[in-house]
């Protein structure tokens, strides 16, 4: 391989990550109950069911992420026997349809999201996220694996 090449890749890879990262982290989730009610991002206020949620101040940014789709992983947050993830690694796509200002954590999911990753016998759970700027999925687990691969608290 050329030089000329390697550099290139390894340019694009640092700029691919910074914009993900600059994305992405980790925090709780919440969810709430239908009926839903939406306000910040023009266009969703009529939205009442679906894997939609609402961001919070970690990741408003003055509105920049309405209409945006994150994927929202559930980090295993084992208390002896008790998970209260689905399964290993569960995620959802959801796209940010609203702003809760007050809410603490990263996002307030629908009860459908939330439940497709975990109980709702919880109110909370911890949770990556990442704007989803990929289509494959897999590459989208991938990357969510090799960034907390260091976390303890992720089921393997």
């Amino acid at each position: 391989m050329s030089a000329t090449f390697v550099l290139t890749l390894l340019m694009f890879s640092l700029s691919l990550f910074e914009l993900v990262s600059a994305l992405s982290g980790s925090g709780n989730a919440t969810y709430e109950e239908p009926p839903y009610h939406y306000s910040g991002c023009p266009g969703f206020h009529d939205v009442h069911q679906g894997n939609m949620a609402k961001a919070t101040k970690k990741i408003w940014n003055d509105d920049a992420v309405c209409g945006k789709k994150f994927l929202v992983m559930c980090i295993d947050g084992r208390e002896g026997d008790f998970s209260p993830c689905n399964q290993v690694n569960a995620y959802v796509q959801v796209k940010i349809v609203g702003y809760c200002e007050g809410c603490k954590g990263v996002v307030v999911l629908t009860e459908e999201a939330f439940a497709r990753m975990a109980t709702t016998d919880v109110r909370a759970i911890e949770v990556a996220y990442a704007q989803d700027v990929y289509e494959d999925h897999a590459i989208a687990r991938s990357w969510f694996a090799q960034c907390f691969k260091n976390a303890s608290r992720i089921a393997k």
